[in-house]
């Protein structure tokens, strides 16, 4: 559906269209859908602040509230994300915004990130599970049949000349990072629920 509309949105000369949520551009980069996901948690996360700052709460039912009513905004779509390192940033930023207030610890306080996901006990970021979100995603296309659109697209090169400088980051690219990363191999994906589990159990090494 992500490559569905992005076609749509350069067929029919767009600069952006809004699909379910999601900011598609003509030039088929998710920054801008990024920033959208990012000031709408954002804009939960201030909605929420009485929440985080209570004494009454403790940490887990914040943990939960966060989970349900800000990560899951955050993530949602993450599957087909192309991630920059900026993109990472104000992702990561955002969370820790979050888990700063719900450890009651201010900005003037000096706290290092280690520090409060620590006394938050969160050890698994936000971009570890975009990441797992990914592959899982990725596992499901590669055990598709050639002739699906998903599929299709996955295995589609562009023809013609490469325009000079640096190529763009993909989305394969980081798909492929990540997959040496975790230590996982190539084919394995043909086992779901191996290869979920798998997912899910390794985390990055570099």
């Amino acid at each position: 559906m992500h490559f569905c509309i992005l076609i749509s949105v350069s067929y029919f000369n767009l600069a952006e269209y809004e699909y379910l949520g999601s900011v598609f551009t003509k030039d088929g980069r998710d920054t801008k859908n990024i920033g959208h996901r990012v000031t709408q948690a954002r804009k939960m996360i201030g909605a929420l602040n009485g929440i985080w700052w209570s004494k009454d709460i403790i940490k887990n039912p914040k943990k939960m509230i966060y989970n349900s009513m800000v990560k899951s905004v955050l993530i949602y779509g993450t599957e087909t994300w192309s991630l920059y390192e900026d993109d990472r940033r104000r992702i990561n930023a955002n969370e820790m915004d979050a888990l700063r207030r719900s450890a009651r610890i201010s900005k003037l306080d000096r706290k290092t990130n280690e520090y409060i996901t620590e006394k938050m006990d969160a050890p698994d970021t936000i971009l570890d599970e975009i990441t797992r979100k990914q592959l899982i995603w990725y596992g499901h296309v590669e055990r598709m049949d050639r002739t699906r659109l998903p599929k299709i697209m996955i295995s589609w090169k562009p023809e013609g000349r490469k325009k000079q400088g640096r190529p763009r980051r993909t989305w394969k690219y980081g798909i492929y990072t990540a997959v040496n990363g975790r230590g996982l191999r190539m084919g394995e994906w043909n086992n779901r629920r191996q290869w979920n589990m798998e997912v899910g159990r390794r985390r990055q090494t570099f």
